[in-house]
């Protein structure tokens, strides 16, 4: 794999799967989302994945039996992706402008771990994810914010899908 390798935040599996790409309507997404994964160019990380499981749908049983092994990307025994990890909740909870409930919940959810990942894994990583930028929001570590403060490349859901010349 030459090109890029887009890390997917778990609300791009979860909205295309509810609402905007509903697999009994558009069976072209997923059959197109399935050859991205088994291309390489598309991974996940175990957290985000186990955001899949909470909700009983069938979005993890479709990943686990339509996805590749090496899809979601096992990070606990990463030490690069840990360190980074670190690194990460020291800064978080170093940083002047978020509240402590905002540090204390970022550092138990998925997204500080999927930008771990991408740290760790710079330059041929970019995060993909619905959040949107907020550069006054206190309450909340949001995903666009965070990358455009470290570095790491980020874009929407849709840039991702015109990255790859998705033609759904």
């Amino acid at each position: 794999m030459n090109g890029p390798i887009f890390l997917l935040d778990s609300d791009v599996f979860i909205e295309a799967w509810k609402t905007h790409y509903a697999p009994d309507v558009f069976t072209s997404y997923w059959e197109w989302f399935k050859t991205q994964a088994h291309a390489g160019t598309i991974r996940t990380v175990t957290n985000c994945y186990d955001d899949l499981c909470v909700v009983k749908d069938g979005l993890a049983e479709w990943v686990t039996d339509n996805c590749p092994d090496d899809f979601v990307i096992s990070i606990d025994q990463d030490p690069a992706v840990i360190a980074e990890y670190r690194r990460l909740i020291a800064w978080a909870t170093g940083h002047p402008r978020y509240l402590d409930v905002a540090k204390i919940e970022f550092a138990g959810v998925s997204d500080s771990w999927l930008i771990a990942t991408a740290l760790a894994r710079k330059p041929n990583h970019i995060l993909v994810t619905r959040e949107t930028a907020d550069p006054v929001i206190k309450k909340r570590f949001k995903i666009p914010n965070v990358c455009d403060e470290l570095g790491v490349p980020c874009i929407s859901a849709l840039q991702w899908l015109r990255d790859l010349n998705a033609k759904i």
